[in-house]
């Protein structure tokens, strides 16, 4: 199975993954970073190390981090660079979430679930108004 890590920055991975047992349980393979404030890199570092080896057992993991080019994202970067494993995408929200989630069940193809995923996060950016009544 896909291993799946979400980091951001305050409490977004934990609120993001609170969110998501509500909605579906509690997924396997999946862990979570917070990048509290005042918090080091090094812990940060020390943080996904940690995660990574937790899901050592997987052969692809699947990094989804708030936002591009913050700490959580170099972080991922600076491991994704050594380890072909690793994919990271920024900008994560829920429904790319669930659909990473749901999907892999059925899926191997890393390629295919990052690329559904990243579709299901585009397509439920919604602006209401009236008219959709």
């Amino acid at each position: 199975m896909i291993g799946i890590i979400v980091a951001g920055h305050g409490n977004f991975a934990s609120g993001i993954t609170s969110m998501l047992e509500l909605v579906v349980g509690k997924p396997e393979n999946y862990e979570y970073i917070d990048f509290l404030q005042g918090e080091s890199q090094e812990a940060l570092e020390n943080d996904f190390r940690e995660k990574l080896n937790n899901l050592k057992d997987c052969e692809k993991i699947v990094i989804m981090t708030d936002i591009t080019g913050g700490s959580p994202f170099k972080s991922a970067v600076t491991y994704a660079v050594s380890d072909d494993r690793l994919n990271v995408i920024s900008g994560t929200n829920v429904p790319m979430l669930v659909e990473l989630i749901f999907r892999r069940m059925n899926s191997d193809d890393s390629e295919d679930l990052i690329q559904s995923s990243m579709e299901a996060g585009k397509e439920q950016i919604v602006r209401f108004h009236k008219d959709m009544l």
